[in-house]
């Protein structure tokens, strides 16, 4: 029974290894821009990455059968717009991260210089396509009074939660563009509640980033305090982020709480990483191995249910 389940923690790590392994220097190039730049359109990432239209589309064509899992091309008005999945934005955040902490944070703080830019470049579309009307209109957006049919605020939003992500003290250079004190105060209120559950689990997305061990580990030590009749052996762990420790009891708590959460709804694996993905704003790749994790106390559950 052991080997089974250790099988069912590895097959999706083990289809990532070989799909990302087949991939040309190109096509990584591709994902990276993807990654820095996500909603990016067709024509902007050909130039970025220094080919014609043309031939984007000839190298795209010739990526794998399961390039779908890599990316999703969607429409924006008449713009074609690519946004890297769950599976391959972690991949492209462990080859960048995998030198050190400080790498991470280099590279975070350029991402972070590119994004404000981004950000405004958008901000600033959508109020020129709506004209005097931009500050009632994007009211009524935020406050949900009516939903939105601009690709413009659409794109923002989108950078706007990246930079979040990436490092939110550069919001503020986002929040000076609006001279509206009554609007800008809502936009703040907006992502504030857009993002409150991701801020129950940041320090563990940010250890993931840069130490997937340590963060896997702190999961490991939850599973086995909450669930000691499935995992009699407590894991030898010890904290080595004063940070993370302050804050263990809550994200001990958080971890429990979505558990419990999927586990009443019967979700799936996919379905749970999925559902999580959404309700914390990030495809972080602890996420996928909470997933792993509850998938395989599942499957324990149900095979000692059987059996007795």
């Amino acid at each position: 029974m052991g080997k089974e389940l250790s099988n069912l923690n590895t097959d999706m790590k083990n289809f990532d290894e070989e799909l990302f392994n087949s991939l040309t220097l190109n096509q990584k190039k591709i994902l990276k821009i993807i990654y820095m730049n996500p909603g990016i359109h067709h024509s902007d990432l050909a130039t970025k990455c220094g080919f014609t239209i043309t031939g984007l589309c000839n190298i795209i064509s010739r990526m794998s059968s399961n390039s779908s899992s890599l990316f999703t091309k969607e429409r924006a008005g008449q713009f074609k717009c690519y946004t890297l999945t769950p599976i391959a934005s972690t991949y492209i955040e462990k080859s960048l991260s995998s030198n050190s902490k400080t790498s991470l944070h280099m590279f975070n703080e350029d991402k972070a210089d590119y994004l404000v830019a981004e950000t405004l470049t958008y901000l600033h579309k959508f109020q020129e396509h709506t004209n005097e009307n931009w500050e009632l209109e994007m009211y009524h957006i935020l406050t949900g009074e009516k939903e939105s049919n601009s690709s413009y605020f659409d794109l923002f939003i989108q950078m706007l939660s990246q930079l979040y992500r990436t490092n939110n003290s550069y919001l503020t250079m986002i929040y000076n563009e609006i001279e509206n004190l009554i609007l800008k105060e809502i936009l703040k209120k907006y992502i504030y509640n857009k993002f409150k559950n991701y801020e129950l689990l940041k320090p563990l997305f940010q250890l993931s980033l840069y130490n997937r061990r340590s963060a896997e580990d702190i999961i490991d030590k939850i599973f086995a305090e909450n669930y000691q009749k499935y995992y009699p052996e407590m894991p030898d762990f010890k904290f080595t982020n004063e940070f993370l420790f302050e804050q263990y009891a809550s994200i001990h708590h958080t971890v429990i709480n979505m558990v419990s959460d999927v586990s009443r709804k019967k979700l799936t694996k996919r379905e749970a990483y999925d559902y999580w993905c959404k309700k914390y704003e990030t495809s972080n790749n602890i996420l996928t191995y909470i997933a792993e994790k509850y998938s395989t106390l599942e499957t324990i559950k149900k095979i000692i249910s059987e059996n007795n």
